[in-house]
């Protein structure tokens, strides 16, 4: 049974089915969350996640990818949680303490020093990627996370902000541009230091 079939039953009064589409998604939820939540709050941001869907699943377009649409509430969900909390740190990229010592501990166990080279290259990554989503609006950086990161097509993206078409690439256009002018900017630091 399809996507649309069982939301279809949902729509019909039998929410029971509601559970498949948990089932199905919910990998994609958690990993969605543990990219952006802190780690004690991931079970309480996907299940707030979850119960969103099934609040909207009246408003969901039957002909439409039903992943695009749960990816674009669940990654909403997430910046949800940092409005109520406070503007911190916008992407979660690692938990900082239980993480850390688990890259620690892969650092160790490394055998040879160009895997361990790779790996300091990828957390350096991680860290720049973090920073320059960190110079966006909040909106920008939702816009450029359902692009780049969930990979949704930009006419979905412009639907899930409720924007046209053109104004979707016109914002990640300059967003990219300011992210480079960011890149150059630690760059010529570098440079001087």
């Amino acid at each position: 049974m399809n996507d649309s079939d069982i939301i279809q039953q949902v729509l019909d009064g039998d929410i029971d089915q509601f559970e498949q589409l948990i089932e199905k998604y919910e990998n994609k939820v958690f990993s969605i969350v543990a990219r952006r939540i802190p780690q004690q709050d991931h079970n309480a941001v996907a299940q707030d996640i979850f119960l969103n869907i099934f609040r909207s699943l009246s408003r969901f377009a039957l002909d439409r990818p039903f992943d695009n649409w749960l990816t674009t509430i669940a990654v909403r969900n997430c910046h949800d949680y940092w409005r109520k909390h406070g503007r911190k740190q916008q992407l979660i990229m690692a938990a900082p303490r239980e993480k850390t010592a688990s890259w620690f501990e892969k650092v160790e166990a490394v055998n040879a020093l160009a895997e361990f080279k790779t790996e300091i290259d990828r957390r350096d990554k991680l860290e720049l990627i973090e920073q320059l989503l960190r110079q966006l609006k909040p909106d920008d950086r939702l816009m450029v996370e359902l692009i780049y990161f969930e990979d949704l097509p930009l006419q979905e993206v412009a639907d899930a902000l409720e924007w046209k078409l053109s104004k979707v690439k016109v914002r990640a256009m300059r967003a990219r541009e300011k992210m480079r002018r960011h890149i150059a900017t630690l760059m010529d630091g570098k440079k001087d230091g």
